[in-house]
């Protein structure tokens, strides 16, 4: 068959120069619901679309706040600026040109400004954002958020948190986390990270996920569980009661269905300064049932000790299991 009526591929300058535009039109006060449609359309169509929009974009905002900032006062008459920004943002490296001539770059983007909120080892506590969201952050978490009334933005730094978002398509909710975000479309949702590790898990709504990789893009939906790290990306579906499970967090409880002890000394040990130390690989591999609260480090030794025969020894800070 004849590839002559395909259209030629689109090259990443001309997607640079549409992203421009969608940047522009942004701008103007006519921004309609509409034309928000319309982006969201463009940009479902290809990562692509997405990553060079979200670049330009921030770099954009940045640039033009830091500016006003800097700007010193002028004793020379002031000269009329030309009506369209597109000769400024069109081309990403006069994009780069500009932000780096100020001192930033546009990894900036990713940088954590606003507040800081943070927990300690085994506390929980939840924010109440301006706009209504609500963020509930798990054990020894920090977090920042930065909301100005036309971007709302977290940068989550490390550990836990769950999300219910208020929904407004003309002020997207993002989430930065290991220097990958997710945007959110209306929904519900958990995230983790530990260094590159990047754990997302959606509850209610939609969410849309820009990894690093190429593969690592997707719109995670309901009972979707996204796992990115380093070039690796993967998306599993399981049921609500296990993925109420995983989040009993939020209720200072664990719950473990047959679940290897290995894990389940991992998961005490987020939330306690006393550690569990499963010694010996027979005895790793064991699996456990039940519920706990997250500081009742002695509940589990008791059950690993009393219902699965294993040796047990307090050593103060640490606690020992072995077969």
């Amino acid at each position: 068959m004849s590839d002559t009526n395909m259209p030629p591929p689109i090259s990443a300058q001309e997607i640079t120069d549409k992203a421009a535009d969608w940047v522009e039109r942004k701008m103007h006060n006519t921004w309609s619901v509409t034309d928000e449609a319309a982006l969201e359309c463009w940009l479902s169509q290809s990562p692509a679309h997405r990553i060079a929009f979200w670049r330009l974009d921030g770099a954009w905002n940045e640039t033009s706040r830091l500016t006003a900032l800097r700007s010193p006062p002028s004793h020379h008459p002031q000269v009329a600026s030309p009506p369209r920004i597109r000769p400024i943002i069109s081309k990403s490296l006069a994009v780069a040109a500009v932000v780096v001539a100020l001192g930033f770059s546009i990894s900036g983007y990713f940088s954590p400004r606003g507040t800081t909120y943070s927990t300690a080892l085994g506390e929980r506590k939840t924010l109440t954002l301006a706009d209504g969201s609500q963020i509930e952050l798990n054990t020894n978490t920090v977090l920042r958020a930065d909301s100005n009334g036309t971007a709302r933005k977290i940068w989550l730094e490390k550990g836990e948190a769950y999300f219910r978002v208020r929904h407004d398509a003309a002020h997207p909710f993002e989430v930065i986390a290991a220097d990958q975000r997710i945007t959110d479309l209306g929904t519900e949702f958990n995230v983790q990270t530990d260094g590159d590790r990047l754990k997302i898990a959606v509850v209610q709504g939609k969410v849309r996920f820009d990894g690093k990789s190429r593969r690592a893009h997707a719109d995670l939906l309901p009972g979707d569980v996204a796992v990115a790290e380093a070039s690796k990306f993967s998306l599993t579906r399981i049921p609500a009661p296990e993925l109420a499970s995983r989040l009993s967090w939020r209720s200072g409880k664990l719950m473990f269905h047959h679940t290897p002890l290995a894990q389940v000394a991992a998961e005490f040990n987020r939330y306690n300064s006393q550690q569990v130390i499963v010694a010996d690989q027979q005895a790793r591999a064991l699996t456990i049932n039940g519920t706990f609260a997250t500081n009742d480090v002695n509940a589990f030794a008791r059950i690993a000790q009393s219902v699965l025969g294993l040796r047990v020894k307090n050593q103060g800070q640490t606690i020992v299991i072995s077969h």
